[in-house]
């Protein structure tokens, strides 16, 4: 099977873009919110934790959705490229957490968010090397880079979406895989991370096909999202926030993705997509990776670099939200070029190189 060429989605990195800013300024808040906070305080935080859980939702379902439009039938070549474009800027960021650890101070814990990931122990420093922290059930020394490992694995299981000949047969076994950690691992952070790369990564396949088939299918993706959200409202625990969260995620994934395939097929005229299109949004996006990868190291040591002396709650907050911007885009921008820029041409290198397996039409 070969992909045909669709028109590029200048918005889609601008998506990245938004969502990165939004998982920034959160950290930012977190790193001077205690982790008890008032009733005042958590109002404020909640509105802003959800857009944060939302905008790492939306990195899955552009990410599947996107991976699908393109893929072409190769699955050799398709796990050769996505390790080039992952793994490299990932390790030397890993590598660059540990000199921060055992050089700047940050295995000492000082109260904030960042000491999730401690203690600073071998077992955690070689699970967060091996991308096996979210087998392991632990938090990696950097904490956001919880997510690295859950997206790998969906990557690289990916292309065995494809060999679901039914969409209703793909569509169950991502309720089942979804509600089945939902119920019997509830530790785990991202459990509707399974449905919504499934369901995005297969109507990206679908996108290659007429309308029609594509549409059938988005429907059925909704209803299933909305399945599994009555489900957890009928038997799980909404005492919980992570319950709470899920229901969210589910109600919330099916909207941003019929968004994007209706985008994505219209391509039609609209502010919202103008806006994510602009040369801010998609700059951010391109570099949104490396960015995230040390963004919370990069807070860390603006906050202990004086930041945690600045008088009064509020500004402090406004302090760590622009200072830590700043400075985790100028890092980031640095393992964009050093690092991330050169893998991603090695990666579009593999492309042009590696002979392409034969497969059936």
């Amino acid at each position: 099977m070969s992909a045909p060429r669709l028109p590029q989605l200048p918005w889609s990195d601008g998506i990245r873009g938004a969502a990165l800013v939004l998982v920034v300024a959160w950290h930012a808040v977190l790193t001077v919110v205690p982790d008890d906070p008032t009733p005042a305080q958590h109002a404020v935080m909640l509105p802003l934790g959800v857009a944060a859980r939302l905008a790492l939702l939306s990195f899955i379902v552009l990410s599947g959705y996107l991976l699908g439009r393109h893929w072409d039938g190769d699955l050799r070549r398709f796990t050769i490229r996505r390790c080039w474009r992952i793994l490299p800027p990932y390790w030397i960021a890993v590598l660059l957490t540990i000199a921060a650890m055992a050089c700047l101070g940050l295995s000492r814990a000082e109260g904030t968010h960042w000491d999730s990931g401690l203690p600073f122990t071998a077992e955690r420093t070689w699970a967060t090397l091996l991308l096996v922290t979210d087998l392991a059930g632990m938090t990696p020394i950097n904490h956001p880079l919880w997510t690295v490992p859950v997206e790998f694995h969906l990557y690289l299981l990916a292309p065995l979406i494809v060999l679901f000949r039914r969409e209703w047969t793909l569509l169950a076994a991502g309720i089942a895989g979804t509600l089945a950690i939902a119920f019997l691992a509830p530790d785990f952070v991202a459990p509707h991370f399974v449905l919504a790369f499934m369901a995005s990564f297969w109507l990206g396949v679908r996108r290659q096909r007429p309308l029609d088939e594509t549409r059938a299918l988005a429907v059925g993706v909704g209803a299933s999202f909305l399945l599994v959200a009555g489900t957890v409202l009928f038997a799980g625990d909404l005492s919980q926030s992570a319950t709470r969260y899920l229901v969210v995620d589910c109600l919330v994934a099916p909207v941003l993705l019929l968004w994007i395939l209706h985008g994505d097929i219209s391509g039609g005229p609209s502010r919202l997509r103008a806006l994510l299109a602009h040369r801010t949004f998609t700059w951010l996006g391109v570099r949104s990776y490396s960015i995230y990868l040390l963004h919370a190291v990069v807070l860390e040591l603006v906050w202990r670099a004086g930041v945690d002396h600045v008088a009064g709650e509020t500004l402090a907050i406004v302090a760590m939200c622009l200072l830590g911007f700043v400075a985790s885009v100028l890092v980031g921008q640095v393992l964009f070029r050093v690092v991330e820029a050169p893998a991603a041409a090695r990666s579009a290198a593999v492309r042009r190189t590696l002979p392409r397996e034969r497969r059936p039409a």
